[in-house]
C-alpha cells in the first residue's frame, strides 16, 4: 500500500511523441527523477493500454523509474477514469496533454502535445520547475509578523 503522493503520467504526446513514441519528450527523464527523488509514487497511463506503456517505457529507458503502468480509458461522462488504478495509488497530480480529460478532483498539470523528434522542446519545463521547488522546499522570503 502506497503511503506516498501518486502523480499519474500520460505517456503518448506528453512523456514521448504521439507520432514518434519511441522518441523521449527532453526534460521527461529528469522530470521523472526529480519526482521520484521526492517521494511521489509515479504511475504511466496510456490510451495504448498497460502493456502498451510498458513496453514503449523500457524502449525509452524511463520504466526503472515507473511505479506501474495502466490503461487510459474513457468513463461514460467522456473523462479519464480512475477505476483502473488500485485504490491506494489513485493519482493526486495528472500530467497530461489533455487536460480536460482530466476528472474532476485530480490536480492537473498540462502540457503542450509532443509529437516528437522536437530537442528543443521545452514542454515540461515549468512542471519540472514545480516539482523541482517542492524538492527544495518553500522559499524563505523573510519573515512576517503577525498583530
Amino acid at each position: 500500500m502506497s503511503t506516498s503522493p501518486t502523480w499519474a503520467f500520460d505517456l503518448d504526446g506528453c512523456l514521448v511523441g504521439t507520432l514518434a513514441p519511441d522518441d523521449l519528450r527532453p526534460l521527461a527523464r529528469e522530470l521523472l527523477e526529480c519526482a521520484r527523488s521526492s517521494g511521489v509514487t509515479l504511475v504511466v497511463w496510456s490510451a495504448g493500454g498497460a502493456e502498451y506503456a510498458r513496453r514503449i517505457a523500457a524502449r525509452t529507458g524511463i520504466a526503472q523509474l515507473v511505479d506501474g503502468f495502466y490503461d487510459k480509458r474513457r468513463g461514460i461522462d467522456g473523462k479519464w477514469t480512475l477505476e483502473v488504478f488500485p485504490r491506494d495509488l489513485v493519482p493526486v497530480v495528472c500530467v497530461d496533454d489533455d487536460p480536460e480529460g482530466v476528472p474532476e478532483g485530480i490536480r492537473v498539470l498540462a502540457v503542450t502535445p509532443y509529437l516528437g523528434r522536437r530537442p528543443h522542446d521545452r514542454g515540461l519545463e515549468s512542471v519540472l520547475a514545480e516539482v523541482a521547488g517542492e524538492v527544495r522546499g518553500p522559499r524563505t522570503t523573510g519573515s512576517r509578523e503577525h498583530p
